[in-house]
């Protein structure tokens, strides 16, 4: 069961890395005009005061938004347990996102975890091995806003 666990949490930092750079590339990339390959379409302004972005927390994941079989979970924030991993608590009540790494949709990789199944019962993240490629999982955050991501590509990792 350990092994599962392990291999659903891998498939989901691998889901939640993909979209997220995917989403990060995207809302990030300009196109040269033809012709000009070589002309410079913006300068960075020099000796403006750097502000970091605070992460806004997740706080609801939902698969399958607007179908008979949607399914939503909450989302709560975690740190790391006693030998400096990612905690994840025992149950499939709840999905986690670790609080030390950035939000899903910021630059980097945001990691969200949970339990496929649990004591016998089949959690939120059964549902990773029928996801598709195309398929849209929607991020809701403590300030009420919504994101959208989209599934680019799906690899299960075996142990």
């Amino acid at each position: 069961m350990r092994k599962r666990i392990i291999a659903a949490a891998c498939v989901l930092l691998l889901l939640v890395s993909a979209i997220i750079a995917f989403d990060y590339v995207n809302a990030n990339s300009e196109t040269l005009p033809k012709g000009n390959q070589t002309k410079e379409i913006a300068t960075i302004p020099q000796n403006q005061p750097k502000t970091k972005q605070k992460s806004i927390a997740p706080v609801q994941i939902t698969f399958r938004q607007g179908t008979k079989t949607q399914i939503q979970n909450p989302v709560r924030p975690v740190g790391t347990d006693k030998d400096g991993r990612m905690e994840v608590p025992d149950g499939i009540d709840a999905v986690y996102w670790y609080k030390y790494g950035p939000s899903p949709g910021d630059k980097g990789n945001a990691i969200i975890a949970g339990h496929r199944d649990w004591g016998g019962e089949l959690g939120l993240f059964k549902y990773l091995e029928d996801i598709s490629v195309g398929e849209k999982v929607t991020i809701g955050y403590a300030d009420n806003t919504k994101k959208e991501f989209q599934v680019k590509s799906k690899k299960f990792l075996r142990s």
